[in-house]
């Protein structure tokens, strides 16, 4: 990794609200054939450029993944399958669609409208890498109700973006796209479907955690991800290290 390039950005935390964030940013290849391994370092890809966040006193943007192929979906799989049991999912590749993107603008306006990156460029430089797929979901209709961006590694699949229709907000797609692309990610021979941060507390993001089991990059040396069977656990074993 070239460090020389390495810039340090601070701006408003996009998940804890009054925070402010400060991010190491590396513009980098688009091919990146080592962002596996760089994943449990907090690394994130976005376009041409890895980030990840160091603010002081704060450790709470924690990488998760689940192993594909022990997802528990319980109850609440049972019912969003019949909930979207009119639904398809197709893989494409990654190019540029009006009809995803103008779906994106929806969600975007409705779900996050403090965000600065609902405009074209940016929506293309996010699906703009070789690593990048797209997870199609369509109703018998053909309407489009809802869209993944995916980076296909060696080991898994990397979730870098969801949006759905926001009608469509009683089909809890955004739960639903969770067991079906790591249901994928299995079909592909892939061990882990990667999930980004998992921020305790944050509105946004602090659902990670209900898929169980998952693993946090938490631990050190070569063996970094550290298995986990509910939040509880979690939160617990988190307390519990950082008094030590």
């Amino acid at each position: 990794m070239d460090q020389d390039n390495l810039i340090i950005v601070s701006e408003p935390c996009p998940y804890l609200p009054g925070k402010t964030a400060t991010a190491e940013v590396l513009q980098t290849s688009k091919g990146l054939d080592h962002y596996e391994e760089l994943i449990p370092q907090g690394w994130r890809r976005s376009g041409s450029i890895l980030y990840r966040y160091r603010c002081e006193g704060c450790f709470r943007c924690i990488p998760i993944r689940i192993p594909a192929s022990q997802i528990d979906g319980g109850k609440r799989l049972s019912r969003l399958l019949n909930l979207n049991s009119d639904l398809s999912l197709n893989l494409l590749p990654s190019r540029f669609n009006l009809e995803h993107f103008r779906l994106y603008e929806k969600y975007i306006r409705a779900r996050h409208p403090e965000t600065e990156f609902s405009d074209e460029v940016g929506y293309r430089d996010m699906i703009d890498s070789p690593l990048t797929a797209i997870t199609e979901y369509r109703d018998t209709g053909g309407k489009l109700c809802g869209a993944g961006i995916v980076d296909v590694l060696p080991m898994g699949l990397s979730s870098v973006y969801f949006i759905f229709d926001p009608d469509e907000g009683r089909r809890s797609l955004g739960y639903y796209s969770v067991y079906l692309e790591s249901a994928l990610a299995l079909s592909m021979g892939k061990t882990y479907y990667y999930m980004g941060f998992w921020v305790p507390g944050a509105p946004k993001m602090d659902y990670k955690a209900d898929f169980q089991p998952f693993h946090l990059a938490v631990g050190r040396g070569s063996s970094p991800w550290m298995e986990f069977h509910d939040k509880t656990h979690a939160l617990d074993w988190l307390s519990t290290s950082s008094q030590r």
